[in-house]
């Protein structure tokens, strides 16, 4: 295997050398530190107040991080900024243009108060001078794109040096935000449309920059900061390009007075995420390794089988989390977990707004209930080992040992125990456990169909063959139904010549 291909070769930012806009302070300081922990070369940090860029300089490493004062809305102070990077570098291999400002609010009642009038609403937005409108638009939108424009021969640059491989490509990444998907009542237009426009100005320069070999990324996160470390090290892979999203739920309505969803937060989970890794991700993993060492079953079965476990896990992963987050049902102990504000109505449909509690992956997390994530993990993990069991050890052949059946059945229990937890833990209902139990093992079923026959087929026991066996050179693969052995379905009378061997040799009436 290529080496680039490791998981610490893809995602590492060794020897870089990068530029952060907005880099003292919230997102683009937690960025900086990002960076720099993960093995960066140099960081310039760019922002108009210098004694917070030269603080965060100093907290995080002064031999790394070079702060440089500068204001992205002038021409004249972005070519200062570059000539300064070039002088002391020459090259720049990744550009952030994080810099951002908030915009004017229109006016938002309280949540137990009634709506303004028409005349009151208008009467606030206009107080607001249109300066401050265009001035959000100047910083988020023409800011990102005067600032690409100025780094670009120095990005070019960065695509001669040696030292990141042939792999890399210099690249750019815009802060935009979730707010440019939302249509929120009370957010701020000035804001909120600014940063869909950074979303679609950079899908046309990720198009515009390809013969240069300069990529663009635009991520859209929340207003956490945190959310923003682990995206900007997965956009770094060199295959991606365009938007990313560091997704958070949709979030339904709710009431306050809803007692499906007035069930107290556990702190503590019969079965954590680390414990379901264990047991629906380790054992049956571990399993299957061990089975390869001791029974050594040959090359393509072994690699087959192994596989179909990995896709498994990665597929049930993907669609549960892509579900997760389109429903955005609530869970029976979001109440808990919002902590809404003293006042807030009980018996009017209220948003996510009226919460207040401070932990963004608690709260937000709260709207993640359909389908259980727990069980179809398990599932699909140990359901697949079930199956694994169940052909190896064809349990669909007449009269098959009930003990072979029983440790087929094993993995399964386990599976439905951790399904069974998350209705204890008040993480989800009934509902909830069922349907994810049934697409983990539905995921689970259709990844080890891919590679093995029916249980109810003789050759159950026998991963389907290799099709580069059943070719020469650039010929046609053979006819499945030739290429697979023992197509026929167990019979009720299909016994073992042993045991008709034994039929045949017992004595009528007890004699010969």
């Amino acid at each position: 295997m290529s080496t680039n291909l490791i998981a610490g070769a893809l995602f590492h930012v060794n020897g870089i050398v990068a530029v952060v806009t907005g880099g003292g302070s919230g997102i683009g300081l937690m960025i900086t530190r990002a960076l720099v922990a993960n093995g960066a070369h140099r960081v310039f940090i760019v922002g108009r107040r210098e004694d917070v860029l030269r603080k965060a300089a100093e907290d995080i490493n002064p031999e790394i991080v070079t702060p440089i004062s500068g204001d992205i809305t002038s021409q004249e102070s972005l070519i200062q900024v570059v000539e300064r990077v070039k002088v002391e570098i020459g090259y720049v291999n990744l550009l952030i243009a994080n810099a951002g400002i908030m915009g004017p609010r229109p006016l938002k009642n309280a949540p137990d108060a009634p709506p303004p009038s028409i005349a009151e609403y208008r009467a606030h937005a206009l107080k607001t001078p249109m300066e401050d409108f265009t001035r959000t638009y100047a910083v988020n939108t023409t800011g990102v794109y005067y600032t690409t424009l100025a780094f670009l021969e120095l990005l070019d640059a960065g695509n001669k040096t040696a030292n990141m491989g042939p792999d890399w490509r210099s690249q750019v990444i815009a802060t935009s935000s979730i707010g440019g998907f939302s249509r929120l009542n009370g957010a701020s237009f000035a804001y909120n449309s600014s940063k869909a426009a950074v979303a679609h100005m950079m899908k046309m320069m990720a198009t515009t920059f390809v013969p240069f070999k300069i990529r663009c990324n635009v991520l859209a996160p929340g207003i956490f900061p945190s959310d923003l470390a682990g995206g900007i090290m997965s956009s770094l892979d060199p295959g991606k390009s365009g938007i990313q999203f560091l997704a958070e739920p949709f979030h339904r309505m709710f009431f306050l007075d809803n007692l499906a969803i007035g069930y107290p937060h556990a702190e503590i989970e019969r079965v954590s995420v680390a414990w379901l890794f264990i047991y629906a991700g380790a054992v049956p993993l571990g399993t299957l390794v061990a089975w390869a060492l001791v029974v050594r079953p040959g090359t393509h079965k072994a690699h087959v089988t192994i596989l179909g476990w990995f896709i498994s896990m990665i597929l049930t992963l993907f669609i549960t989390d892509v579900i997760k987050n389109a429903v955005g049902r609530p869970r029976p102990d979001l109440i808990a977990r919002c902590k809404p504000a003293p006042g807030t109505p009980a018996h009017q449909l209220v948003t996510f707004e009226v919460c207040t509690e401070p932990n963004h992956h608690v709260l937000h997390d709260g709207w993640r209930s359909f389908p259980s994530g727990h069980s179809s993990f398990s599932f699909s993990g140990l359901g697949y080992l079930a199956l694994f069991i169940a052909g190896q050890c064809h349990v669909y052949r007449p009269r098959a040992d009930l003990a072979r059946v029983l440790l087929a059945l094993a993995p399964l229990l386990g599976a439905a125990l951790i399904a069974i937890s998350r209705c204890e833990d008040y993480r989800h209902d009934v509902y909830d456990v069922s349907v994810g139990s049934v697409l983990g093992m539905a995921v689970a079923h259709y990844t080890y169909r891919r590679y093995y026959p029916a249980l109810r087929n003789k050759g159950c026991a026998t991963p389907y063959p290799n099709p580069a066996d059943e070719t020469k050179g650039f010929g046609k693969v053979k006819d499945e139904e030739e290429a697979l052995r023992g197509v026929q379905e167990f019979e009720l009378d299909d016994l073992s010549e042993e045991e008709e061997g034994s039929r045949d040799s017992r004595p009528l009436n007890g004699r010969r």
